[in-house]
């Protein structure tokens, strides 16, 4: 997980919400990001491990309806669809991401 201040981001860095693991954290990256976005990561039945194939969004486990339910979306502005390796071709694993949340009325798109 990325380092951060401690100090400036005091609270919980993970917790249990049902059956899921929730961690904490920042990420820097550009564009866009250049003050360390705050990212939310929800694991269920395993550990976070960068070397497992993801898979498009929608086509697994986790309820990605319910989730993005719960953000407050006065204070999110984007959703951003990450997938380091993917078990497909990675940009259709990101194309069926995008189709997937904008078809279902979770994100508005650019397009």
């Amino acid at each position: 997980m990325t380092k951060y201040n401690e100090e400036l981001y005091r609270g919980e860095r993970h917790w249990k919400e049902g059956e899921f693991d929730v961690f904490r954290s920042t990420h820097w990256s550009a564009p866009g990001c250049h003050n360390g976005c705050g990212l939310v990561y929800y694991v269920k039945d395993g550990v976070l491990d960068p070397d497992i194939p993801l898979i498009p969004l929608g086509s697994g486990k986790l309820p990605i309806p319910a989730i993005l339910a719960e953000a407050d979306p006065k204070l999110v502005k984007w959703v951003i669809v990450e997938l380091d390796n993917c078990a497909i071709d990675i940009y259709r694993g990101i194309k069926k991401s995008y189709q997937y949340l904008t078809k279902n009325g979770l994100c508005i798109g650019n397009r």
